[in-house]
């Protein structure tokens, strides 16, 4: 199989999106079209469930070029420099859409427009996803360090090793997409497993149709009409809160490998935190004792983006900017993460003191007030949610060791280290 070298520009071309005008955007989903934005394009994929916005259908007037379908490869073409991961400028997402969904392209996200007869779409997703090509992407980068910049002539002149042949870049994708096609179907499975879930909590403790409520008796308090047997409770009253802190950054021996240390971008990846990019040494842990928090804790950001929550799986801690609760009776913990998961707009209002970031500490959260059902009912929902939360961890955990098998896969398969040229790729 021959491999050659040349610049991305002999197969593609790479756009840059439509300048859509502030007064366009819209906050409303039904019947509008929604805006991928640097923002949106995380990596690997691309968000728009989650801080979109929107335009008028009108706008699918404009160039077709600044459309986005399922399956498009898109850029950042504005973001951080190489040491912040998470923002950094030149991330590589794919969309995974329905496939009658649409999405229009903000300017400074980038989309390749491929010749298909000189290159696979997935292969290229796959090889500008390995580690070398990330890093030479973003020190393409000029600019401050919390918003670098590059052109989409620049994406051009990245110089690239790959196979000549379309047919043996196909071969290499399909291997690695078996992999994503995996888990894209245990995530699935997980989104209807969680959809489940929240029904059910919104039927029991907003809709008041728990078991035997036809005779419940109902009286008005500061938080509205509850049953008679619930009471109003500080949250503080379900566990004990611990606000996280980081060690000295000045000792490297406190970050190592050994304790989890969650901040808030850990806990975007589903209910359960598995794992979290920075790891502090046992004797980093130790120098701050009191933050450990266990298993089962329930994390909720408290500083900059609010309302982000995630329950541990790994005795852990967290940064500053995070306040977790300990529940003191482990039937708690279900009805308690779908109660912190729509504190939001309390966090919000919570933490505007004027400041540039919303700051919540630790005694404003602990005394904001929730009802609390009994504990009869709270142990019955425990039952019936816990083995739904069971799958959504499992099936989590299993594309965790997806991710990290494709991911040792990936740098030997687009190296030309592993020979695939006689390979039956199903």
């Amino acid at each position: 199989m021959a491999w050659v070298k040349e610049y991305l520009g002999n197969r593609l071309k790479v756009i840059s999106g439509y300048a859509f005008k502030s007064s366009d955007f819209l906050d409303i989903k039904e019947n509008n079209i929604p805006v991928v934005k640097i923002k949106n394009i995380k990596n690997g994929y691309v968000d728009i469930e989650n801080d979109t916005q929107y335009v008028s259908n009108e706008k699918l007037n404009i160039d077709d070029k600044f459309k986005v379908f399922n399956g498009d490869i898109l850029i950042s073409l504005t973001g951080s420099q190489i040491t912040q991961p998470n923002s950094v400028v030149g991330r590589i997402a794919k969309c995974y859409f329905n496939d009658n969904q649409i999405a229009l392209l903000n300017q400074r996200a980038g989309k390749f427009i491929i010749n298909e007869e000189k290159l696979n779409k997935d292969f290229l997703f796959y090889l500008l996803s390995n580690d070398i090509y990330k890093q030479k992407l973003a020190l393409m980068g000029h600019g401050a360090a919390s918003q670098a910049n590059i052109s989409p002539s620049q994406v051009e002149s990245l110089e690239v090793y790959l196979p000549d042949k379309v047919e043996e870049q196909q071969k290499i994708a399909k291997i690695l997409s078996n992999y994503d096609d995996l888990i894209e179907n245990n995530n699935k499975r997980i989104k209807i497993l969680e959809e489940m879930a929240q029904k059910i909590y919104k039927e029991w403790f907003v809709g008041f149709k728990f078991p035997n409520h036809e005779t419940a008796t109902f009286k008005q308090t500061d938080l509205g009409k509850i049953p008679t047997d619930w009471e109003i409770n500080k949250l503080s009253d379900f566990g004990e809160t611990i606000t996280g802190k980081t060690p000295s950054k000045n000792d490297d021996s406190n970050y190592g490998k050994e304790v989890d240390f969650i901040k808030t971008p850990d806990m975007h990846n589903g209910i359960f935190c598995l794992d979290t990019v920075e790891h502090l040494s046992l004797k980093g842990a130790n120098t701050q004792k009191n933050k450990f928090i266990p298993i089962g804790s329930i994390c909720v950001s408290c500083i900059g983006t609010v309302g982000v929550v995630a329950i541990t799986t790994k005795n852990s801690q967290t940064n500053q900017q995070i306040n977790s609760i300990i529940p003191k009776n482990s039937f708690y913990r279900e009805y308690l993460y779908f109660v912190c998961n729509n504190l939001k707009p309390t966090l919000e209002n919570l933490g505007a003191n004027g400041a540039t970031m919303t700051n919540v500490n630790k005694n404003k959260f602990d005394n904001i007030q929730v009802s609390k059902p009994s504990d009869k009912l709270l142990q019955a929902f425990s039952q019936l949610i816990k083995p739904i939360f069971e799958q959504i961890k499992n099936l989590s955990l299993k594309n965790q060791t997806l991710k990290q098998t494709r991911d040792l896969l990936l740098p030997r398969l687009i190296s030309d280290e592993i020979d695939v040229e006689n390979m039956e790729i199903v």
